[in-house]
């Protein structure tokens, strides 16, 4: 027995980028920042931010969606070696379809 489903994926939230890199070198400051703006018609606000590792970057939400148009997360490197990571920050939200969000994180520090 076969089950075909079509239809629409609609997205409740854009996130830019979707997934974050951090190269830098390791005497430099290496940071970025990640955008979560709710779609239209999809009001969320962010509620709480954690990280899944948390043991080579730090990030803080620098604007909170006050008018449901999102946040901006700055995502800075404390690794100081050379070498590779991977994190992800893990958003909850106050919405009901989506109420966790997740976004990659990876870094490449060098010498």
């Amino acid at each position: 027995m076969n089950l075909t489903v079509e239809g629409v994926v609609k997205a409740i939230v854009r996130i830019s980028p979707r997934v974050l890199r951090l190269m830098g070198k390791k005497s430099e400051k290496t940071e970025a920042s990640v955008s979560v703006v709710p779609e239209p018609g999809y009001p969320l606000k962010v509620l709480s931010m954690k990280l899944q590792e948390g043991k080579h970057i730090v990030a803080e939400i620098k604007s909170n969606n006050t008018q449901n148009d999102g946040c901006e997360i700055v995502v800075r490197n404390i690794m100081n070696r050379p070498g590779r990571y991977f994190d992800m920050i893990v958003l909850k939200t106050d919405s009901t379809i989506q109420p966790e969000i997740k976004i990659s994180v990876f870094g490449n520090i060098m010498e």
